[in-house]
């Protein structure tokens, strides 16, 4: 499995952040 891939390299980096932005928002909102 590759990750240079013409449509895997667009879209795990926003995946990643999404899941970064949702982790961090639900963190904050619980605390």
């Amino acid at each position: 499995m590759s990750p240079v891939s013409q449509g895997g390299s667009l879209i795990y980096p926003k995946i990643k952040t999404i899941l970064q932005v949702l982790t961090a928002t639900s963190y904050i909102s619980l605390n």
